[in-house]
């Protein structure tokens, strides 16, 4: 059974009590296609009618988290009747995320010990070490780095940290610094947390950028489903560097799926015509044209696409 089915039936039973096991079956197959909002609205109709329920609170705020909805995530923290170290890392990071660092840092002050206990204590060391340092709490700022230094994974938290502060303190030159911090990912061995930093940074219309992005996408992708414009970034990097098998591959993947349709279908386009299937491509893109809620930009490149094909063959 499909897991909106699934949904349907939980829904005309009236939302058993024993329901953990298709959320937790749900979060991973609507976080496959890129359908978590879809999943947020069925779980806002459980919760409508058990506002309390803390299993299920527990895992929303997951998900609220994840799709980046830090004020609904804090409000149904708040109703939980203990802070677990996850809990509590969430919370601390869902007001870093709104911009509210005092509040933020005064989680971590209250729950130091729990926090070392969550599945990242590195990551919330770090971003409290930020904050500290910030809000000139210089003492508290050491605390935190010598956590950090400490941890196993310290070294490359403290480089991210390093970059954004570097990238923020002088944009100009942030495509040295997207130097500096590869060298440092090559050097400890490829640490998933840097390429999570780094793959987004990176140009995928040039070539040597593109390149890393291939090899931090794959890495990444080992880890965890990319998101859609995950796929989108790699795909273009593929493109680039004349990879046109695995951009057609990557398209394909998520036109099956149902995700950015058009534009991957913009790329499949791409990757066809540059393996001698013109008609094919030129179909593509018209198909491409026909996709429901295209966004204006996407729409620009499918006509500037189709005019270039139109020209290509005129001149034939």
């Amino acid at each position: 059974m499909s897991s909106p089915k699934a949904w349907d039936l939980a829904k005309t039973l009236g939302y058993p009590y024993e329901i953990s096991l298709l959320l937790d079956i749900s979060i991973l197959i609507y976080g496959y296609f890129d359908a978590l909002p879809i999943l947020k609205e069925e779980i806002k109709s459980i919760l409508s009618s058990r506002p309390e329920n803390q299993e299920i609170i527990r895992q929303f705020t997951k998900i609220l988290f994840n799709t980046g909805d830090y004020d609904s995530t804090i409000e149904l923290l708040k109703r939980l009747e203990y802070l677990s170290s996850e809990d509590s890392g969430m919370l601390m990071l869902s007001y870093y995320n709104l911009g509210k660092k005092p509040e933020a840092l005064e989680i971590v002050k209250d729950s130091e010990s729990k926090l070392m206990e969550s599945n990242n204590p590195t990551l919330i060391f770090c971003v409290a070490m930020e904050i500290a340092n910030e809000l000139f709490e210089t003492e508290l700022a050491e605390k935190y780095h010598n956590i950090v230094k400490k941890a196993k994974d310290g070294e490359s938290y403290l480089a991210i940290h390093n970059f954004i502060v570097s990238c923020n303190s002088d944009p100009k030159r942030k495509n040295e610094y997207c130097d500096e911090l590869y060298e440092t990912y090559s050097e400890l061995g490829g640490p998933i947390s840097i390429a999570e930093q780094l793959f987004g940074h990176l140009n995928s219309y040039i070539k040597s950028s593109a390149e890393r992005v291939i090899e931090l996408g794959e890495n990444l992708f080992k880890k965890r489903e990319l998101t859609k414009n995950d796929y989108l970034h790699l795909a273009q990097a593929f493109l680039t560097t004349q990879q046109w098998e695995k951009a057609e591959e990557i398209a394909r993947k998520n036109i099956q799926k149902g995700i950015s349709v058009a534009q991957c279908k913009l790329i499949l386009s791409a990757s066809l015509n540059h393996q001698g299937q013109v008609g094919e491509a030129y179909k593509t893109l018209k198909d491409a044209l026909e996709e429901p809620g295209v966004s204006r930009d996407t729409q620009n490149l499918l006509h500037k696409s189709m005019s270039v094909f139109r020209f290509t063959w005129g001149c034939r």
